[in-house]
């Protein structure tokens, strides 16, 4: 089927029935129309064209579509294996960063929930301040609860964001029970182009051997947005034709989708992030996490490799 102006309300009148899955009899048709529907409209929201009057009721749609989420049953779509949720486990499993016996301390011996506090952007709902609770916690309701679809979690470099997600990934059935799930460090796209900037989703499948629409009701896991290799820097955090404002507005098109992307600080400006969107910071360790984890430590290590008394000071009051 060709895309003109002549049939795009019927190509979007299609592609909103998908949405709510109205049209399972022609399921394969769906499936073809769906991703037809997805390139043109997302050309046209790169176009501005986001006032088009069927552009604007998709929209709509896809919006009212989020207030059902809750109630939707999870759906398998027969578990997609991502190729890279072993190596976000095996990361967490690894021994620590200088340590030279591999079989004595690894991250998840010695891990820690972090703290963290909510950041609002000029483009947030800034009077929306979610329940102070565990980061964990927040997490699942995020994921379950939480009528936003983006967690964008900030912090400098060595503050653990990465950890974060190869501990969610490795407790992956709990944190996200039946819901399927998919990770990604942005630093394996390699190097941004144009044609990865129009649709930066279709990219993101391609490198994790998806199809977009088993995207729907899933969770994907984005580290290190800093770290996206794009020859323009002006390109990367900032401008309508930016990779992060090109992706932010694909992201309106999956609305059952739940983003968490790791970037540090300053990286994105706020003005780009999406009403959808929560932002939190990790906060560093206080001096009950930093005892905690060299109690962790000291536990599994042998005696002579401990972390002394002395030094135990100098950590808590440097």
């Amino acid at each position: 089927m060709e895309f003109t102006p002549k049939n795009l309300k019927e190509i979007i009148t299609v592609y909103m029935a998908y949405l709510h899955n109205n049209i399972s009899e022609h399921h394969e048709l769906c499936n073809h129309l769906e991703l037809q529907a997805h390139d043109h409209i997302i050309e046209l929201l790169n176009q501005n064209h986001s006032n088009n009057i069927y552009i604007t009721k998709l929209l709509e749609e896809i919006s009212k579509s989020r207030i059902e989420e809750a109630s939707t049953p999870n759906v398998d779509n027969s578990r997609e294996v991502n190729p890279y949720i072993s190596d976000f486990t095996s990361r967490y499993n690894a021994h620590l960063f200088l340590e030279e016996d591999h079989d004595k301390v690894k991250l998840s011996d010695v891990y820690i929930e972090q703290n963290y506090e909510q950041i609002n952007s000029l483009n947030s709902q800034a009077d929306f301040l979610f329940e102070m609770v565990g980061l964990f916690q927040f997490i699942k309701n995020f994921i379950n609860q939480y009528n936003k679809n983006i967690l964008i979690i900030e912090a400098n470099a060595g503050m653990g964001k990465s950890c974060l997600l190869q501990r969610l990934v490795y407790d992956k059935e709990n944190m996200f029970e039946k819901k399927n799930v998919f990770c990604l460090p942005l630093y394996a796209l390699g190097e941004i182009n144009n044609e990865t900037i129009k649709d930066p989703i279709k990219n993101i499948c391609e490198h994790i051997s998806i199809n977009k629409s088993n995207l729907n009701d899933a969770i994907l896991l984005l580290d290190a947005c800093d770290e996206l290799q794009i020859n323009d820097m002006s390109s990367r955090m900032s401008g309508d034709n930016s990779y992060v404002a090109s992706f932010f507005r694909a992201l309106r098109l999956f609305p059952r989708l739940k983003v968490i992307l790791t970037t540090r600080p300053n990286y994105i400006e706020p003005h780009y992030y999406p009403n959808s969107a929560f932002v939190i910071t990790l906060k560093p360790f206080n001096i009950e996490q930093i005892n905690k984890w060299i109690d962790f430590y000291n536990t599994i290590q042998e005696e002579n490799k401990k972390i002394s008394l002395n030094f135990r000071k100098f950590l808590c009051n440097p």
